[in-house]
């Protein structure tokens, strides 16, 4: 009988402060809060990729053009397109790759240029001249897509 008089004095007895509630999760609403930040981010960059693929494209399109009076012969045309090649890259290059370039660097480059051009019709030759008279040095990285999409639309689909 001490023994449960004793159990129940200390039961009743000891109150101890019950441990603190630990921090409860973020709300539903923090959370939806976040992941519609994230979703807005994610669209606006999707958005914008898409604009800038837009513009690289109507870029493209605007400089992948026959000129007014294009070249009938071939040798012409090549020696057009080279001569546009050489100058463009003159105005882009800088430093020591200009010196290289202009040292005999670009005989290369442009042996192979000519020797892609003569197996292809005027016209591709045509339009990269045109292009490259008119692409923007700060618009030197679509030179690449500007010979190929020449070639796609004016070489028989060739790329």
């Amino acid at each position: 009988m001490i023994a449960t008089l004793l159990c129940a004095a200390l039961a009743c007895g000891s109150k101890e402060a019950p441990p603190p509630a630990k921090e409860a999760p973020p709300a539903k609403a923090d959370a939806d809060d976040e992941l519609a930040r994230r979703k807005a981010e994610r669209e606006q960059k999707q958005a914008e990729e898409a604009r800038a693929a837009a513009e690289r494209g109507a870029k493209l399109d605007a400089l992948a053009v026959l000129p007014d009076k294009p070249e009938k012969k071939l040798d012409k045309a090549c020696g057009a397109m080279l001569a546009a090649y050489d100058a463009h890259m003159r105005a882009v290059l800088e430093g020591d790759q200009k010196t290289k370039w202009e040292t005999g660097g670009n005989e290369m480059q442009l042996a192979v240029f000519k020797k892609e051009c003569e197996r292809r019709p005027a016209d591709v030759a045509n339009c990269q001249t045109h292009g490259l008279a008119a692409l923007a040095p700060e618009d030197h990285e679509l030179l690449a897509d500007l010979m190929k999409t020449c070639a796609e639309r004016f070489g028989g689909g060739e790329g």
